[in-house]
C-alpha cells in the first residue's frame, strides 16, 4: 500500500512517501497474529514474484521506497 494525497498519483510519490507491504502465509492458524509481524520489503516481494511492483515511480524514488520495511 502507497500511502499517499488522493489524486496525487506517481509523480506525488517521495522517499518521503509511506509504503507498507505485508507477505502472509496463506496457512490455517494465522488469524489472531498481528498483521505488523508480516511486514516486509517492496524488493523482497519483488524476489519472490519476479514483478516489478510501483513501475511508475521514478527510478531513484522507487529503489528508496522499495527498501524499506514500515515500522509505524
Amino acid at each position: 500500500m502507497v500511502v499517499n494525497d488522493p489524486g496525487a498519483g506517481a509523480s506525488g510519490v517521495t522517499t518521503n512517501t509511506r509504503v507498507i507491504s505485508v507477505n502472509m502465509p496463506n496457512t490455517q492458524g494465522i488469524r489472531n497474529n498481528d498483521w505488523k509481524t508480516y511486514r516486509v520489503s517492496v524488493d523482497s516481494i519483488e524476489v519472490q514474484t519476479g514483478f516489478n511492483l510501483l513501475s511508475n515511480v521514478f527510478t531513484s524514488v522507487q529503489s528508496v521506497i522499495e527498501s524499506r520495511v514500515d515500522n509505524l
